[in-house]
């Protein structure tokens, strides 16, 4: 077999003038051109070496999940027995086992309270931070752990701790719609103020809530309901933009501005007509100006069918309009 030398160099041994010229030509001719050549050089007499098959990859080898750590796999499962022989060994409390979570996270995200409280007894810091800086009462929140949450606020947790996304364990108790851990961290003092990195407050978040009582505990506390988060959203928008008629009427009752506009100008009918809530267009309609109302039915032909069936005439704002002309 024969091997052409690097460049245009043909090997001269053993070949005629026309397969050294093939060869050459094999380094200047595009790549549909190869297989010619190829076969120039074989009838000349060399050997043309066959491409080598491709090799299928080789898999990476499956990765074991990470093993959780004997501590926090009895506080997960509640096992007592085996929770007090470890404590007893002199094991490690607050050792990090997945996500950097304690085993006291463990028991506070699904374990039993019991576990939670032999956990707090053994010297477990209540405030320890997992990789994302949640806290164990923001996981017992999450869960609606009632008997946890109480645990470690007696034991000292901090209420109004926030996470690495600057949300609390009231604003994870709101977005997990359980009214009664809500009026538990609010008895016990939790803050209001705070807002997350996207600006929003416990009020934002329990104005887009689904739950009436989660709601009406959070309106009835907060003064300010014109607060705004990042993108220039009140608590009366989000309600719209969620198509929550009932938290409408909550913040209307407390004399919220419902003309309220974003930061891109958008007031709540905007909102609820881009979102396509059919029940909050027909709240909202009366409270819209008619030449504004006008405009918006002309914009969104489904929220004439709307309109009608919550028994307006459409075709009346525009007579409403011309009218205040």
């Amino acid at each position: 077999m024969v091997l052409l030398k690097h460049g245009n160099e043909a090997p001269r041994r053993g070949l005629s003038h026309d397969a050294r010229f093939g060869a050459r030509r094999a380094f200047r001719a595009p790549r549909y051109a190869l297989p010619v050549v190829f076969v120039t050089m074989v009838l000349a007499g060399c050997e043309a070496e066959a491409p080598s098959a491709e090799v299928a990859p080789v898999p990476a080898p499956a990765l074991a999940p990470p093993a959780v750590p004997p501590l926090h796999g009895a506080a997960a499962r509640g096992e007592m027995t085996s929770l007090g022989a470890l404590l007893a060994s002199g094991v490690d409390v607050d050792g990090r086992g997945v996500g950097r979570r304690t085993a006291l996270m463990f028991a506070a995200d699904g374990g039993s309270g019991a576990a939670a409280e032999a956990l707090l007894a053994a010297g477990a810091d209540p405030d320890a931070r997992d990789a994302s800086e949640v806290t164990a009462l923001m996981l017992a929140a999450r869960r609606a752990r009632l008997d946890v949450m109480a645990l470690l606020l007696d034991a000292g947790a901090g209420i109004d701790l926030a996470n690495d996304q600057g949300t609390t364990a009231l604003m994870d108790a709101i977005r997990s719609r359980n009214a009664d851990a809500v009026a538990l961290l609010l008895d016990r003092g939790a803050d209001l103020a705070p807002a997350s990195k996207l600006g929003w407050t416990a009020l934002h978040f329990a104005a887009a809530s689904r739950n009436r009582a989660i709601a009406e505990l959070v309106i009835a506390r907060v003064d300010d309901l014109e607060v705004r988060d990042a993108a220039g959203m009140t608590a009366y928008l989000h309600a719209a933009e969620e198509g929550n008629v009932a938290n409408l009427a909550l913040l209307e009752e407390r004399g919220v501005d419902v003309a309220v506009v974003d930061r891109n100008g958008m007031n709540a009918m905007d909102h609820a007509l881009k979102q396509k809530i059919w029940p909050a267009v027909r709240h909202l309609a009366p409270l819209v100006q008619p030449s504004r109302m006008a405009h918006l039915v002309a914009l969104y032909p489904e929220a004439q069918a709307a309109l009608e069936a919550a028994g307006f005439d459409p075709t009346s704002f525009a007579a409403k309009a011309a009218d205040s002309r």
